[in-house]
């Protein structure tokens, strides 16, 4: 992308069919995404990486056959304090993916104040606000079940979440080493490799 952008510059007599085309893969590879969260800045592109990551972190986990729900689903939770919108659009972005490992995803929005994972199995719990409510509550839920709490914000990760995101030259999954042994998950060694792995 970035050298079709150069090309613009460089050629003055490129078409213009040719330049509206260039113009729109920009827009839809850089700004839509943003736009459908109703997000702008580093806060949207940190939430699409981590968004992006998330279901990489799932199939990882080598466990991850047996906590399907009742239905034969990966049931995966969106929590929030007070931008439902935004939680549901990264909800649906989700459910597009389909599948994981070959299992049905479906994913359900909660206020992180209301949580209540008493209901039935998770899979995964995605974490789309900062300072989110009950943050101490929902990282040991984590632990006691063996599920991956997963948070784009890296002070989140610093307070105990499994896993987060390191945006520097590149984008790599970042994993909370500590919390990975305490909740006594199964991640496959090639996810950890290429993974910042972080202990406190």
């Amino acid at each position: 992308m970035l050298e079709s952008l150069r090309h613009i510059k460089q050629n003055k007599h490129l078409s213009i069919g040719t330049f509206l085309s260039l113009m729109l893969m920009v827009y839809l590879c850089f700004i839509l995404p943003c736009q459908a969260l109703a997000l702008e800045g580093p806060e949207a592109r940190r939430l699409m990486a981590g968004l992006e990551l998330f279901p990489s972190f799932l199939a990882a986990d080598k466990q991850i056959q047996t906590k399907q729900n009742k239905e034969g689903s990966l049931q995966l939770v969106i929590l929030y304090n007070n931008d439902r919108r935004t939680a549901e659009k990264m909800a649906s972005r989700l459910e597009q993916i389909g599948r994981i490992k070959s299992i049905p995803i479906v994913t359900t929005v909660i206020k992180s104040s209301t949580f209540n994972p008493s209901e039935g199995q998770l899979a995964g719990i995605f974490i789309s606000q900062e300072n989110i409510i009950n943050l101490k509550f929902i990282v040991q839920y984590g632990k006691q079940n063996s599920i991956i709490t997963f948070s784009p914000f890296t002070k989140d990760l610093q307070r105990g979440v499994t896993g987060s995101i390191s945006i520097t030259a590149r984008i790599r999954p970042q994993v909370n080493m500590n919390t990975l042994k305490s909740s006594h998950l199964a991640i496959k060694p090639f996810f950890l490799r290429i993974s910042k792995q972080y202990s406190n």
